[in-house]
């Protein structure tokens, strides 16, 4: 029996690995993410940042992975982004820093 290519080498490659598109931001469905990413006014706990970011990327959820780190980095820059006691936290500090480095962001 003779073995079938991997292959069908008369087709394009786009044929064979067709386009993934990816939907823009405000086609994603934020499933039951704890973080409003419409609201650009409270402020956020980040330790709610971290929980929520770990939940979705270790599920494999990338595009609401990645509106998450948007909305999360433009609260960063804002100063809504706060510690468990309440103090703004910014991406100067020493757990965000740690954060921003880690390998899943």
């Amino acid at each position: 029996m003779e073995a079938q290519p991997l292959f069908d080498r008369t087709v394009t490659i786009e044929e064979n690995f067709p386009k993934i598109l990816r939907p823009l931001d405000e086609e994603v469905n934020m499933l039951d993410c704890k973080i409003d990413v419409n609201d650009k006014e409270s402020e956020i706990e980040f330790e709610v940042c971290v929980a929520e970011h770990h939940r979705f990327y270790h599920n494999d959820h990338h595009h609401i992975y990645n509106k998450l780190m948007k909305h999360i980095m433009e609260m960063l820059e804002k100063g809504l982004i706060v510690d468990e006691n309440g103090i703004e936290l910014s991406k100067f500090s020493n757990e965000v820093k740690e954060y921003i480095n880690s390998d899943e962001v």
